[in-house]
């Protein structure tokens, strides 16, 4: 009898330079509040995963600058806008021009007067490129629309959470072992949770049906921290612990489960 063999799926050359930098890196954006809310990617963070998947700029892949302008608009106010041409390597290929433009106010006037940016010319730059590879894949996950599920970003916070913690209780924590770390003396010291650590267990609080005041509550009571910012990271692994076995309670509900079986 033939054994069943289990066949890899085959690359899609079509999308093999558009998955290889889809996907985002979230310690390397940043929430921006602009009249509207979004998330940025780190410039450099672009020019690095173009740099691994094609080799260094100017090489694998670089780009030129079609125009460069000053553009006059109302009441005095300039802006500054750039066009330029991306462009790639694929083997020994060399694509076609890529274009992308971006643009940046110069001059302009707020509710704090006139103010003159000198960077301007910089950030329309990263602008354009932003824009251009874009159209290659780059943080397709963010500029798709990925991001607006919290339940994805949570888990791309846990792939690119490199940094463990070294003394805290495995993630297959018994029910005892889960209580007694809870009802014992906090760990106040040693390293605070990374940026992407304290995320990831806002949304695990999040989904627990926390409320920010809750979460804070929580924090203070386990672990005299001020917030999900100011855990230590011992606290990591315990609360995802919690999270999984569906017992992370706020500290009411916990009070509430001890009166009862008093």
């Amino acid at each position: 009898m033939n054994k069943a063999t289990t066949v890899a799926p085959l690359e899609n050359p079509n999308t093999r330079i558009w998955d290889k930098i889809c996907e985002t890196d979230p310690n390397r954006t940043k929430d921006f509040n602009k009249g509207y809310r979004g998330t940025s990617i780190n410039p450099n963070y672009i020019y690095e995963k173009l740099t691994g998947c094609f080799g260094p700029c100017g090489i694998g892949w670089g780009f030129v600058i079609v125009k460069d302008e000053y553009k006059e608009g109302h009441e005095g106010e300039i802006s500054h806008s750039i066009t330029v041409d991306l462009w790639y390597k694929n083997g020994d290929v060399k694509s076609e021009p890529i274009p992308g433009i971006g643009g940046t106010p110069y001059v302009f006037k707020d509710k704090n007067g006139w103010h003159t940016d000198e960077d301007a010319p910089k950030k329309s730059l990263t602008d354009a490129l932003t824009k251009a590879t874009q159209l290659i894949g780059m943080s397709a996950d963010i500029f798709g629309g990925l991001w607006n599920d919290c339940k994805y970003v949570a888990e791309l916070r846990r792939k690119y959470n490199s940094e463990e913690p070294e003394n805290t209780p495995p993630a297959e924590t018994s029910n005892q072992q889960t209580k007694e770390t809870q009802t014992s003396k906090p760990d106040t010291g040693g390293k605070k949770v990374t940026k992407a650590q304290a995320g990831l267990l806002w949304h695990k609080f999040s989904e627990a049906g926390f409320g920010q005041s809750d979460i804070e509550e929580y924090c203070e009571f386990h672990y005299q921290a001020k917030d999900n910012h100011d855990l230590p990271m011992s606290a990591v692994k315990v609360i995802l612990a919690l999270f999984d076995k569906g017992e992370l309670v706020t500290v009411g509900k916990k009070k509430q489960l001890e009166n009862m079986t008093a």
